[in-house]
């Protein structure tokens, strides 16, 4: 038998034998952050100019972004400036030299990794976490 699963089942061993009050202030934080994110759909609906995206408030919530958030500042100012002089068709055209950019990216990533572990030296590190 593995014991990789302990702590989830003392926790609930725990919350069953002694229950714990409900938490109303996380309640308000889900409710306020569930606001925030239709809030938020809404208005990608109503106005094509509106600049936040839902995944994107969800994401900065998590680890990982704190890594990747200059890449994002530069895509979209990159993204804004292209859809501002040269419209949408413009952006169809650019779209698979931006998708080609980002595999690029992954494959170097991928190359540097493997690298690292047929060489046994550290390398690149393409996600750092």
């Amino acid at each position: 038998m593995t014991g990789h699963n302990w702590g989830q089942y003392r926790q609930l061993q725990s919350r069953l034998t002694t229950p714990v009050p409900t938490d109303w202030a996380g309640i308000w934080a889900c409710a306020f952050g569930a606001a925030a994110v239709f809030g938020m759909i809404e208005a990608r609906i109503h106005w094509m100019w509106w600049p936040f995206h839902p995944a994107g408030y969800a994401l900065s919530l998590n680890f990982g972004v704190d890594y990747f958030w200059s890449c994002l500042m530069i895509s979209s100012m990159i993204k804004w400036i292209v859809i501002r002089y040269g419209g949408y068709r413009l952006n169809r055209q650019v779209m698979p030299f931006m998708f080609g950019l980002i595999l690029g990216e992954y494959i170097v990533g991928a190359f540097w990794s493997a690298m690292s572990v047929v060489t046994g030296i550290r390398t690149y590190d393409f996600a750092p976490g």
